[in-house]
Parts: structure tokens; C-alpha cells; sequence
């Protein structure tokens, strides 16, 4: 949910190509996952939340109010830092042998947040 509205605002905002690429495929990526969440959580009766943590509020609200390089700056580093934790999460849960559903979808998951970090890391060093 934070990386669709962290990527959604930038992919607005940038006027850096690349950046908004890379915010286009965050954003692609992550709504075809929440969905697909849902959908798994629903077939197993599990809820799912829709509340932004903190960190991802606080880099919402950062975005708002950057333009220019400061913006793509903080928003790709973000995405590194956030984008690691993901996957850190991911791979924790991945271990843990979830049921049959969930651990397809954490399996493709690592792959996408591994794809979409390595890009971050790539752009990153642009700042």
C-alpha cells in the first residue's frame, strides 16, 4: 500500500524518465500484489489491513511537499531501505513454510522485490 502511493505520487511528480519508470513498475507491480494478497486472503478467511505504517506515512507526506532531485532522491533511497526490509520479511516467511498459497505468492514476491531493488540500487547512484 505505501510503495502504490509513494510510487503513484512520484511517477506524478518526476521529471526524471528513468525515476518515473522505475516508480511506474513499483507501482504495477505492488497494486497486481495487493490484489492478489486479497484475493489469497480472502479464500483463507484471513484479513488484510489497508493502514500505512508509520514510516511509510511520514515518506508520503515527505513526497508531497519535494520536487526536482530532492524528490527522486528521497524517494529511491526510501525504496531501498523499504524495499530490503520487504524482502528480508519475505524471506523470513518464505522459511517458515506457509500454506501452499501464501507461499507461491511469497516466492514470487521475493522475486519482484529483489528485480525492483537491484533497480533502485542501479538509479541510486545517480544521487
Amino acid at each position: 500500500m505505501g510503495a502504490v502511493a509513494s510510487s503513484q505520487i512520484v511517477a506524478d511528480s518526476s521529471a526524471d524518465s528513468s525515476i518515473i519508470d522505475f516508480a511506474e513498475i513499483v507501482l504495477a507491480n505492488h497494486t497486481a500484489a495487493q490484489g492478489e494478497l486479497q484475493s489469497i486472503a480472502s479464500q483463507l478467511g484471513l484479513a488484510t489491513t489497508n493502514t500505512l505504517d508509520a514510516e511509510y506515512s511520514q515518506l508520503i507526506d515527505s513526497l508531497k511537499t519535494l520536487k526536482g532531485t530532492s524528490l527522486d532522491s528521497v524517494y529511491i533511497f526510501s525504496q531501498i531501505r523499504l524495499q530490503s526490509r520487504a524482502l528480508d520479511l519475505f524471506k523470513q516467511h518464505d522459511a517458515r513454510g506457509l500454506q501452499r498459497e501464501l507461499g507461491i505468492y511469497s516466492k514470487d514476491m521475493l522475486e519482484v522485490l529483489t528485480l525492483q531493488l537491484q533497480e533502485a540500487a542501479t538509479l541510486s547512484a545517480k544521487y
